[in-house]
């Protein structure tokens, strides 16, 4: 059973602050991302796509690499889906533990929001590598999943997040 929601006046208040807060993590992630240069490798070329069945690496990253061009614009759009799954997950996580205990949700979402701009963490931004795309779909799964244990609704979301998953070959 999910739990029941605050009456509307409290949470009118939580959502609009949810969301700047939301708004200010994803702003940090893209300034660390962009603050130094990207940082290519040498199998970074080998996200060349060239039509079906022409690369060794996951279909999604490489059609998007190919898309955006230059490394800075990967750079970008990596801390930009960085930025959205990462929000959604902390979303996720203050509204599964705000029932529980106020205290408890501040510090879930503060440790992780926190460990989520740490360098080891915002370094996968950088690189042009499928690496930082597939975290974010890690932290999307994760995310889909606590909704779907809060709700009881809305499972579409955990499935198109997992299709999304194995399509881009996140983990591969």
């Amino acid at each position: 059973m999910a739990p029941e929601d605050p009456e509307p006046s409290v949470r009118t208040r939580t959502v609009p602050a949810l969301w700047w807060a939301c708004a200010a993590y994803t702003w940090a992630r893209l300034l660390l991302a962009v603050s130094s240069p990207a940082r290519t490798f040498a199998d970074s070329a080998s996200f060349d796509w060239s039509g079906w069945g022409s690369t060794v690496r996951p279909l999604l990253p490489s059609m998007l690499f190919d898309a955006l061009g230059p490394p800075a614009a990967i750079v970008l759009v990596n801390a930009l889906v960085a930025g959205g799954t990462w929000s959604w997950l902390l979303v996720e996580l203050w509204r599964t533990t705000r029932p529980v205990s106020r205290s408890l949700s501040v510090s879930t979402v503060a440790v992780l929001a926190i460990g989520s701009l740490s360098a080891p963490v915002v370094v996968w931004d950088r690189m042009v590598l499928s690496e930082s795309l597939a975290y974010s779909m890690v932290a999307a799964i994760v995310a889909a999943l606590l909704r779907f244990l809060r709700t009881g609704r809305r499972p579409v979301a955990g499935a198109w997040v997992l299709a999304l998953c194995f399509v881009s070959g996140a983990g591969s």
